[in-house]
């Protein structure tokens, strides 16, 4: 078997882009929604690219989405992209809604994995040393933390940290078993950029955005969230 030069050098290939049913543009998956049709007829969104059949893509763009949703040229662009026809009853009202809470359900599990690994500390003081000695790859901040508290520790952080504000102190707490969660930090290395790449399509989704160092996303060696 010839190996080609990605394959010698270690690398993987880039993975191919997906275009959007609704704009047109393309872009790498992990910015992107997919939906299958489910066995009952209808449209469910597969963030996890689990689901059999094939997939429509839609730019993760919780704002365009809805749009589309009330002009119907979502039902169109699947309809043209399945080569079926698609009806209203076929897209829950619910979706947008829906797909939110599974993104930050992607977030919030991969958090778990972070702390079961030994990667993830709370607490000011424990983050602040974290980040200080440039041992942190992500800043994670409570949406409804002190201004204070946040201000003091994106100034210790580094170029090479991303500061993520997606999530309430409640839901961090939920995800890290703790009351109060306000400050967290992973460090670098493990699941840190695949962790990222999740969370930037939480942002996206919100019309929201990361700050700091983040993971190409079409870059080779960024694997795509599982």
């Amino acid at each position: 078997m010839t190996l080609d030069k990605s394959e010698r050098s270690g690398k993987r290939r880039s993975e191919p882009e997906r275009r959007c049913v609704l704009s047109g543009d393309t872009g790498s998956k992990e910015t992107m929604i997919r939906f299958v049709m489910a066995p009952d007829g209808h449209l469910v969104p597969d963030l996890a690219e689990s689901l059999p059949g094939r997939g429509v893509w839609i730019k993760a763009d919780r704002a365009a989405f809805e749009e589309g949703l009330l002009r119907r040229r979502f039902i169109g662009g699947v309809a043209r992209s399945l080569k079926q026809s698609v009806t209203p009853d076929m897209v829950d009202a619910d979706l947008p809604d829906r797909i939110d809470r599974l993104l930050v359900n992607r977030v919030t599990g991969r958090l778990g994995l972070e702390k079961r690994a030994g990667r993830l500390v709370t607490g000011f003081e424990k983050v602040r040393a974290k980040v200080t000695s440039g041992r942190a790859r992500i800043l994670i901040e409570a949406t409804d933390g002190a201004p204070d508290g946040r201000r003091k520790l994106r100034a210790a952080a580094g170029e090479a940290v991303a500061i993520v504000a997606l999530l309430s102190r409640d839901q961090l707490g939920l995800a890290l078993g703790g009351e109060n969660v306000v400050h967290a930090a992973i460090m670098a290395g493990g699941g840190a950029d695949r962790l990222l790449c999740e969370m930037n399509r939480l942002a996206l989704w919100r019309g929201q955005s990361l700050f700091g160092a983040l993971p190409d996303m079409r870059a080779e060696g960024v694997r795509a969230p599982e």
